[in-house]
């Protein structure tokens, strides 16, 4: 494994991956001042709200359509001298190709799921790749929690509805983490809009993984 951590952020098209990471990185304070204004001043031009996800998708195309097309990897060091390497692969079904290529580095991975929407075809894909490639490390991530009013019902009925898949696979993901990446909630700070959850935050999972 070396000095990083590689962590490769898959899930659906929708999901929120390219979101968990730019926040991430915000939330530890990884991003300059320029590359925030660079961002607030592209969502000008296109007339949307600030997204974290323009730290990682940087091509006009990705942008206007909110998709990831390639494969990028960003670096972010934590404390301890911990230092994380995320990799952000695309969630579009006719780019798995580039998916299983930037996954094959990975030490870890998060799966990233849309809580409303649970498990969704191309999620199954890339939990099929992850067990292909043996990736045993895996973390369940459950997005958007503040669509649903961080409601611990909805998100418990979607971790399981995800689990029984998942052990079709022989996959057991360690942690199951409730999050909202645009939020910032339980990304690096466990989150007090929910207090029904007892684990860690997703920090505190990636130091638990780094060895």
């Amino acid at each position: 494994m070396g000095d990083y951590l590689k962590v490769v952020v898959t899930g659906d098209v929708d999901s929120g991956k390219s979101t968990l990471i730019g926040r991430f990185l915000y939330e530890m304070g990884s991003l300059s001042q320029g590359a925030i204004e660079e961002i607030k001043n592209t969502c000008q031009r296109l007339d949307t709200d600030f997204e974290f996800a323009y730290l990682l998708d940087s091509f006009e195309e990705e942008r206007r359509n909110q998709l990831t097309i390639d494969t990028t990897q960003v670096f972010c060091k934590g404390k301890k001298g911990r230092r994380f390497i995320f990799i952000d692969v695309p969630g579009h079904q006719e780019l798995l190709k580039n998916m299983l290529s930037g996954s094959s580095y990975a030490d870890i991975a998060i799966l990233v799921v849309d809580v409303q929407k649970s498990i969704e075809a191309q999620t199954r894909r890339h939990a099929f790749v992850l067990k292909f490639l043996g990736i045993e490390q895996i973390i369940l991530v459950l997005n958007k929690m503040d669509l649903i009013n961080f409601d611990e019902n909805t998100f418990r009925e979607a971790k399981e509805n995800t689990v029984e898949f998942l052990e079709k696979l022989d996959i057991e993901p360690k942690y199951f983490i409730p999050i909202s990446a645009k939020q910032g909630e339980n990304l690096c700070r466990r989150s007090k809009k929910m207090l029904w959850c007892k684990g860690p935050s997703l920090l505190e999972v990636l130091n638990l993984c780094f060895r």
